[in-house]
């Protein structure tokens, strides 16, 4: 079996071969006799490659010419293919764009086309599995990507061809070949007993700066003998070392590899780990983690561990990994490294949490709660409604840190919903304002003008709505209070081409005052808790069967005014806050539809703001504990040890505020912390930066 790894950088693109056994399979796929082979079609570069006619090598050349800009890649479907087989080709969209974030912020977006696309990349049910590289804008005609029904129908070849449209790898290459043997050093992976994981280590020396962007392209081996890919890629914005670790998937594997590293400067290789007996001392500078997690503390290091197992370690200052019931422990201090190993190695990555700080920004014109706040795609922040001049919108410039006021809505409004649509625009649903709402407003940043369309069936405020990727491309709205406050459980939803809106199943249960959490990995949607009946419980919503399903137990305690947040590294899903007993949190495991209980916060609240950082770690922060008290304390939540931990408290206490993440893919992510209630029924127009690193 062969593990093709490629990792693009900046100016670098490695790529690892590794011979090994057969593997359990990571991802979908059809059975062998349907399989169409990624080296087969005539005419094309490496197999499966179409190149335009000006370019006489497949070299998507570096620029913004060929690059997606933003990452995002428009698509249309041409004929051929039936409803299910779209949504399963976008479903794997969803999840490439799931295995390329960065930090869990987006790199790469693909959309349906819109009218004012001039590039787009058209998916055909083809003679095979092929595609075009990059953007190409110097090219005319279609820039098709052909996934052939059944043949290219499974996670790893439909990925594969669409990491193609991305970029191409196709430079000068540099080598270097080497094996996993017997006597390469080995590790514990998963709280296993005893090492079994046979590893290289390398430093990679990346001599110059490239884009100053960064992307991350994944698509994961399927064991089998085609050639398959697994890629990622990490645009750097300035020179750096790297420190990769070959491993593999299952235990006490060996074989060969080679890495190949290509662009326009030549990278350099240095073989870091020992070759003696595992038992013996390694002299590797790299920790190997042993959970499938993303850690970054304040002085980084970053590592990845991903199926096949290719680990990889970015440092740039001092990190100290610590281990327990085990007795390793590496220390790293500006770039350098010391390990000792005794017999035991099981190890566990613990980050250092930074307790943050906490600064005052520009204050908003109006005082608000019960608004919404968004990260446009513009990189500006809308701030929609609210109890005071409801009607009205401010928006924030993260460089300046200034508001300005935007243009009014028709109607005044609080607790809408607020969701941001592929294309950038903002669709405003619902509501109240000394009465029941069923308008409808979308906001275009392009031309900061509002349109009206058509309103819902039903009036609903304190409900919520998703939106729902293609091929639905849809609007589901959900729940609420309806007219003289009746609480809803009826669901519709709003066709953008028709400009229509039409009911859809009803949820199992009523809610008001709930959370939906739209899950990629399973195209669902999840509604939890809310002031219906059984307040505890849950339910899915499957998009392409329109059913909902009630969740398999229910949480002990009523949950409305809670946060839920989707935890990207397991696709499950935090609950925190609200009313009864507000300290206690759960957890959602949507693959077996059932709630757990996690550990307590050290300070029970609701009406608070909850924020997925960078690192993974979960940012809670204000909030109230009882009917007149306020909490100015955060708190963040570490998913891979289930604790909490304090951070620095805000500077002024507040509830029913909004909290967005700014700059989410820099090295300085900071949240935003707008408005909300600072005593009984009084706004406030105060906001807050949280500084993540201090």
């Amino acid at each position: 079996m062969l593990l093709h790894v490629l990792v693009v950088l900046t100016n670098v693109i490695i790529t690892i071969n590794a011979r090994t056994l057969p593997e359990p399979i990571p991802l979908t796929e059809q059975p062998s006799v349907d399989k169409q082979k990624l080296v087969q079609n005539p005419g094309t570069h490496e197999g499966d490659i179409l190149l335009p006619k000006a370019q006489s090598r497949g070299v998507a050349r570096i620029g913004t010419s060929v690059r997606w800009p933003n990452g995002i890649v428009p698509y249309v479907f041409a004929s051929g293919y039936t409803a299910d087989q779209q949504a399963a080709i976008v479903n794997r969209m969803r999840k490439l764009e799931s295995f390329t974030a960065i930090n869990n912020a987006r790199c790469v977006q693909f959309r349906p086309s819109v009218s004012t696309d001039v590039y787009y990349i058209t998916i055909r049910n083809g003679a095979g599995c092929y595609s075009y590289v990059g953007q190409n804008t110097e090219m005319t005609g279609e820039r098709t990507v052909s996934l052939s029904y059944p043949g290219c129908f499974d996670d790893g070849r439909t990925m594969h061809e669409l990491i193609h449209t991305l970029v191409d790898p196709s430079l000068n290459p540099v080598y270097y070949s080497s094996g996993l043997t017997v006597n390469h050093p080995q590790f514990a992976r998963n709280g296993g007993v005893g090492a079994s994981y046979y590893y290289e280590t390398l430093r990679l020396t990346i001599p110059s700066s490239g884009h100053p962007t960064t992307n991350l392209f994944i698509s994961r081996d399927d064991a089998n003998d085609d050639n398959w890919e697994f890629k990622f890629g990490i645009n750097f914005p300035s020179a750096y070392k790297m420190d990769l670790v070959v491993t593999t998937y299952n235990p006490n594997v060996t074989g060969a590899f080679q890495i190949v590293a290509t662009g326009p400067n030549n990278v350099t290789f240095v073989r870091t780990s020992s070759t003696g007996n595992p038992n013996l001392t390694p002299t590797s500078t790299t920790s190997t983690t042993t959970m499938l997690t993303t850690t970054t503390t304040k002085s980084t290091t970053t590592t990845t561990t991903t199926k096949p197992t290719t680990t990889t370690t970015t440092t740039k200052s001092t990190t100290t990994t610590t281990t327990t019931k085990s007795t390793t422990t590496t220390t790293t201090t500006k770039s350098t490294t010391t390990t000792t190993t005794t017999k035991s190695t099981t190890t566990t990555t613990v980050a250092s949490v930074n307790s943050g700080r906490w600064s005052t920004t520009g204050a908003l014109a109006i005082a608000r709660a019960y608004h919404t706040s968004t990260v446009l795609l513009n990189g500006r922040v809308i701030t929609v409604g609210g109890n005071i001049n409801g009607n009205t919108v401010e928006l924030y410039n993260t460089t300046t840190q200034i508001w300005s006021a935007g243009p009014p809505m028709t109607d005044a409004r609080i607790l809408h919903t607020a969701t941001l649509l592929p294309d950038g625009r903002l669709i405003i649903t619902g509501g109240y304002y000394n009465k029941f709402l069923k308008t409808v407003e979308i906001y275009n940043p392009t031309t900061n003008t509002w349109s009206t369309v058509s309103s819902m069936n039903t009036a609903r405020y304190g409900h919520q709505a998703i939106y729902l990727p293609a091929p639905s491309n849809k609007l589901l709205v959900m729940g609420g209070h309806g007219n003289n406050s009746v609480m809803l459980q009826s669901c519709e939803l709003y066709d953008f081409g028709t400009n229509t809106w039409t009911y859809t199943n009803s949820m199992i249960e009523k809610r008001v005052y709930f959370t939906a959490t739209y899950l990629p990995s399973l195209s669902k949607v999840l509604a939890i808790g809310g002031t219906g009946t059984l307040y505890g419980s849950a339910e899915m919503f499957t998009i392409s069967s329109s059913q909902w399903v009630r969740s398999a137990n229910t949480m002990p305690n009523d949950r409305y005014f809670h946060t839920a947040t989707l935890i990207p590294a397991t696709g499950q899903v935090l609950i925190v806050g609200g009313y009864d007993n507000p300290e206690r949190t759960y957890i959602f495991n949507p693959t077996n539809n059932s709630f757990t209980i996690a550990a307590s916060m050290g300070q029970g609240r609701r009406e608070i703001s909850a924020t997925l950082l960078p690192s993974g770690l979960i940012l809670i922060a204000g909030g109230s504990f009882n009917s007149s008290s306020l909490c100015r304390t955060a708190e963040v939540y570490d998913y891979r040890l289930n604790i909490w931990r304090p951070v620095a408290s805000m500077n002024v206490a507040r509830s029913l505020h909004t909290a967005v993440l700014l700059n989410a893919s820099s090295q300085a992510p900071v949240v935003l912390i707008t408005g909300g209630q600072i005593g009984n029924s009084v706004s406030t127009s105060n906001c807050e930066l949280f500084n993540v690193n201090g």
